[in-house]
């Protein structure tokens, strides 16, 4: 699945989200995204304590420019970070996944970042996470992969 996102659409407090399966039946979903000339979205998945997962593929090659750059199987309980921007001023919005079913996720809100401060305290696990989103999404035309262990042969 592709990282689509609409520009100005505030992030919703739970959500829906379409997943992949790996080849192995494992749910999954792909770190993502990148910026533009003025403004970006990425998308990127931790652990529940906000550290790297280990993707499970990287393409190579393709279209990747502000794609998908690692599919990473995901469990409840992980972290999935989105951030948008435009001209700088950032929305990253920190949700933690609370169901799987066959083709979708329900991911819940946690915190939100937006007009230049959090809704609640982040926690100190999280900052790492969320600063890859962001850079992510101010990277010009983003192919690389900003969270994820990636796995080598």
């Amino acid at each position: 699945m592709t990282c689509i996102f609409q520009e100005g659409v505030r992030f919703f407090t739970i959500m829906k989200y379409q997943i992949e399966r790996t080849k192995r039946n494992f749910p999954a979903m792909w770190e993502c995204g990148g910026g533009r000339t003025s403004g970006g979205e990425a998308m990127v998945i931790a652990s529940p304590e906000g550290e790297k997962k280990t993707a499970i593929y990287v393409p190579a090659s393709g279209n990747i420019c502000n794609g998908d750059h690692a599919l990473i199987p995901i469990e409840i309980n992980d972290i999935v970070v989105i951030d948008s921007h435009s001209h700088g001023d950032h929305i990253t919005t920190i949700y933690r996944i609370t169901e799987i079913q066959e083709k979708e996720a329900t991911l819940c809100k946690i915190n939100e970042f937006s007009r230049g401060e959090w809704d609640a305290d982040i926690e100190e696990k999280y900052i790492q996470v969320v600063n890859a989103a962001q850079r992510k999404s101010e990277s010009y035309h983003c192919r690389s992969v900003y969270f994820a262990n990636i796995f080598n042969k």
